[in-house]
């Protein structure tokens, strides 16, 4: 009985002159993809993302997780929880060694953005008042009695992620101050 190479080597090598004709003009040429894996032309693993770890992913489902953004205010608060967890600092180096710093920084992050996101959910009442603002560029911008109560309505109307999208927004600088309290003025 014949091994598998044994039959393989008896066809690999075209015999007759067709045959040599054929394969000369059949040569199968592998071609890099931009977008291909490494290990996608020779069969060797990848290695795959997890999505189970990723925030809020169900099996099942493959969708866009929405990353929240760090706002001024919570990374103050992130600030405020470091300068307490060095307190314990002995802790945590004796138990993530020389990864503590980064553990103690994702920790307080963390916990920055659960309590800002409970302080959106309790809602103050006036999100917006009258006075001068300082844009996220370094300029100031006023703000009138009239377009402070605009743009409380609008902002009670909106889902907590577009009341985000419109605070960063309107936070950016001047345009967007602008073209934020325009919209809510026209939208009463």
């Amino acid at each position: 009985m014949k091994t598998y190479k044994e039959i393989i080597s008896e066809v690999a090598e075209p015999k007759g002159e067709d045959e040599k004709r054929f394969k000369a003009k059949h040569i199968i040429q592998k071609i890099n993809h931009p977008a291909a894996e490494e290990g996608q032309f020779t069969g060797g693993k990848t290695a795959k993302k997890d999505k189970s770890k990723l925030s809020g992913h169900k099996d099942g489902e493959d969708e866009e997780v929405y990353e929240a953004t760090m706002t001024p205010a919570d990374t103050k608060q992130r600030e405020n929880i470091v300068k307490g967890m060095k307190k314990s600092k002995a802790d945590l180096q004796a138990r993530y060694g020389d990864k503590w710093k980064s553990v103690m920084y994702a920790t307080a992050t963390k916990k920055a953005m659960e309590e800002s996101v409970v302080v959106e959910d309790e809602m103050i009442s006036e999100a917006f008042k009258a006075g001068a603002m300082k844009l996220a560029d370094g300029t100031a911008a006023k703000l009138t009695n009239e377009e402070a109560s605009a743009l409380n309505t609008l902002f009670k109307e909106l889902t907590s992620a577009n009341q985000k999208k419109m605070q960063e927004r309107m936070m950016k600088d001047k345009k967007g101050f602008s073209e934020i309290v325009s919209f809510a003025k026209e939208a009463l």
